[in-house]
């Protein structure tokens, strides 16, 4: 499976706007070519992907809220975003 396959069932789930979920999809593939995605569970890179883009998109959704959708741990949402982050620049 790909970080992209879990997103709409997330958005869904979250409620989350399709400005949401097209900027996840963009931040999930801004780093699909890079070495960073190598090993990493699927779901939590899109996990991450959602929480940046709400992030940016203002529709603030906490991890938690994210972390219980996905089955994904906070810190692991914290981790990849960040990554993110790098990424972006």
């Amino acid at each position: 499976m790909e970080p992209t396959d879990y997103l709409p069932r997330c958005t869904s789930e979250l409620d989350c706007s399709e400005t949401v979920y097209r900027q996840a999809h963009e931040f999930r593939n801004k780093i699909a070519d890079t070495t960073y995605p190598s090993g990493k569970h699927p779901a939590g890179l899109a996990a991450a992907a959602l929480y940046a883009a709400t992030c940016e998109t203002g529709d603030r959704v906490t991890q938690q809220k994210i972390s219980k959708v996905t089955d994904i741990t906070c810190m692991t949402i914290r981790t990849h975003y960040r990554n993110f982050l790098d990424y972006d620049e």
